[in-house]
Parts: structure tokens; sequence; C-alpha cells
């Protein structure tokens, strides 16, 4: 599926937060908040989060009202939005992204490992390969 494409309310599902997250042009404080926060139901339309107990010192209810607006505007109609912190169930888009990264980064090392000329200059200098120098060239 195209990551831009419009979801819509009624076929919201949890597993889908982290693509609406990215379209709702949320910033700072309330973009980590949001990041760090599972959608844990979608019904009609009230929508149900719990933020990672972890990131639960900076959240305060304020935040709930800019992301309830930056939904409604998105969605085009009114929701209600309630964040709990707690134990989240599922991956938060920012496990995700960081999940993501980690798998990224282990294939670019084991793509560096893998390369014959390299492992032939290694062999030939004597060299040792800095695996913390590697990062992966996509975004």
């Amino acid at each position: 599926q195209d990551p831009q494409q419009k979801i819509a309310l009624g076929e919201l599902q949890p597993g889908q937060w982290y693509r609406l997250l990215e379209q709702l042009g949320l910033g700072g404080i309330v973009y980590t908040i949001a990041t760090n926060s599972e959608l844990r139901s979608s019904s009609e339309n009230n929508l149900q989060f719990v933020l990672d107990q972890a990131n639960a010192a900076l959240f305060n209810k304020g935040h709930v009202g800019q992301i309830q607006s930056a939904l409604e505007k998105y969605f085009g109609e009114a929701v209600t939005v309630s964040i709990e912190p707690g134990e989240t169930a599922a991956e938060t888009p920012a496990r995700r992204q960081a999940r993501l990264q980690q798998e990224r980064q282990q294939a670019a090392v084991e793509s560096i490992e893998a390369d014959p000329l390299l492992q032939q200059l290694i062999a030939r200098f004597d060299g040792e390969l800095d695996r913390a120098s590697i990062t992966p060239l996509d975004p």
C-alpha cells in the first residue's frame, strides 16, 4: 500500500497507526508522545491510545487535544481521543522505526562483510573492519 494513501476513519486499524501518524504533521513533544503511543482501539469516532510508560513523564493532558485536532483535520470529522500511560502490547511507531533502523544497519554490515574485494584488502594489508563506521545508504 502507498504510505501516503489516505486512511478512512471507519477503516483505521491499530497496525496502521504508524502510517497515519506520519501524515498528521505533528512536531516536537506532541510528535514524541504520538510516536510512542500504541493505538489500542478504534471504534466509530473513538480512538484509544496507550502511551509507552517510559515516556509518561513528558505527557500532559494538553497533548491529547493537539493530537485530537490533528486527527479531526485529517479525517474531516469529530473524533474523541484518549491517551493513558501504560504498558504497550504492540509495537509503537517509535519502536517500529528503531527496529527497521536496526535491520537496515545489520543488512549493511552483512553486505560489507560479504564483499570479496573488501575481504581481499583486509587480508592483504592485515586490516580490520570498523563495524561502527558502517551506515546504511537508504534513508
